[in-house]
């Protein structure tokens, strides 16, 4: 095992202790777990739209735990949060090569363009899979393409009161991890960590992630028990300031013409949505989705309509 580590270092770098550290009689436990993907600091997309959908992503997903559990993660850093793409589906284009595929840019979808349409079409590998929730946006009696996406899991669910919300992947699906300084309640019993007496934690310097701690003890008074939901907000900010765009012209320099309307449409909305946390005006990520305009039309985030 100490051998793994340290191949695994040498190839990608460690932030933790070498297990060295630990004595011989050391127990240890291994964990299996599903493959949710890579860390969203090594994998950021190029793509606006791809960037937004992961942040809609985390925000409901903050919600939902707030709301079940009084969840707060503490800790939302981009090694904590995993991005995994999703493969190019050939049932809906078999006509794609194993090159194109691979490439930065996709064919329309088989199937998803109205009839007198002609010209062909070509997406970044990000925007291929919007294409199918475009048409749907902008056409009625599209029953039966809705029930298609779905099942192609072009969506991600979410069940907030009692209402079901579906997020447009955009190629990404995020998965929140490591839950270590994290803080819930269930079943009349609660787990947290009190942060209290780790004086390291709040010292560090140099990047924005470590005012988020600073500011979380500064919020709650350096009480770790109790809830306060507006932590999630301000790791939520924190995320927003790593996924926003400098501009649409950088963001659209790499992508198909075709994206380019629709990459700077997103990059605006990444601009809005880091401007409108930036002052942690809401409560917690529940009253984030639940009043900011973007979560609310989710479902066609990269369109002005």
């Amino acid at each position: 095992m100490k051998k793994l580590w340290e191949a695994y270092d040498r190839v990608k770098g460690s932030e933790n202790d070498h297990p060295n550290i630990f004595p011989d009689d050391q127990l240890w436990v291994v964990l299996e777990s599903a493959f949710c993907g890579v860390p969203l600091g090594d994998n950021i997309p190029s793509c606006p739209c791809a960037r937004l959908s992961l942040l809609l992503q985390v925000g409901f997903s903050l919600a939902v735990a707030e709301q079940e559990m009084n969840f707060e993660h503490r800790d939302l850093h981009l090694g904590n949060v995993l991005v995994k793409e999703s493969p190019v589906s050939r049932a809906r284009n078999p006509s794609l090569s194993s090159k194109t595929s691979s490439s930065s840019s996709y064919p329309f979808p088989s199937g998803s363009v109205s009839s007198s349409s002609t010209s062909p079409k070509s997406y970044c590998k990000y925007c291929f899979h919007l294409e199918g929730v475009e048409e749907e946006s902008n056409k009625e009696n599209k029953e039966h393409f809705i029930i298609e996406k779905v099942n192609n899991y072009e969506y991600v669910e979410f069940r907030l009161n009692n209402q079901m919300i579906r997020v447009p992947k955009c190629g990404v699906t995020a998965y929140l991890i490591d839950f270590t300084l994290s803080r819930l309640e269930q079943d009349g019993g609660f787990v947290y960590v009190d942060l209290s007496s780790d004086t390291t934690l709040f010292q560090s310097k140099g990047d924005y992630q470590f005012d988020i701690y600073r500011r979380m003890k500064s919020h709650n008074r350096n009480d770790w028990k109790k809830f306060s939901p507006k932590t999630n907000v301000m790791w939520f900010h924190f995320l927003t300031t790593k996924l926003c765009c400098d501009s649409p012209e950088l963001a659209s320099s790499s992508a198909a013409s075709t994206c380019i309307e629709r990459h700077a449409i997103c990059c605006e909305q990444l601009k809005d949505l880091e401007l409108s946390t930036r002052r942690f005006k809401y409560k917690s990520a529940f009253d984030l989705v639940t009043t900011h305009k973007l979560f609310k039309n989710c479902r066609y985030f990269f369109s002005d309509k």
